[in-house]
């Protein structure tokens, strides 16, 4: 989320997510955000962590002085789950799938 010439990044290990505020020109390598269509870049932050920032209303937050790709994200390739595809013609009403 841009804010001028800062932005917000949302950083996940997989369990938790925390924000980063970052200077724009620190995630210019940036291009896969995390979705359900593709897998995120990785990124190594380093800056001042704050259990309650003054400055963005008492949240926990980085406020990045360097900001690194470690890994480039990708597209992911979306599969069929049959058995949701089953389910949902039982759950309809068409029993001879089932």
């Amino acid at each position: 989320m841009k804010r001028g010439d800062f932005s917000w990044v949302n950083i996940n290990d997989g369990k938790d997510a925390l924000g980063v505020w970052a200077r724009n020109d620190l995630l210019k390598d940036l291009v896969y955000t995390g979705n359900y269509k593709c897998k995120e870049d990785w990124v190594e932050v380093t800056g001042v962590f704050h259990r309650a920032c003054l400055e963005h209303g008492g949240d926990l937050d980085i406020h990045a002085d360097s900001l690194r790709k470690i890994s480039s994200g990708r597209n992911k390739q979306e599969r069929l789950n049959t058995e949701k595809i089953n389910w949902f013609l039982c759950y309809r009403g068409c029993y001879a799938w089932c």
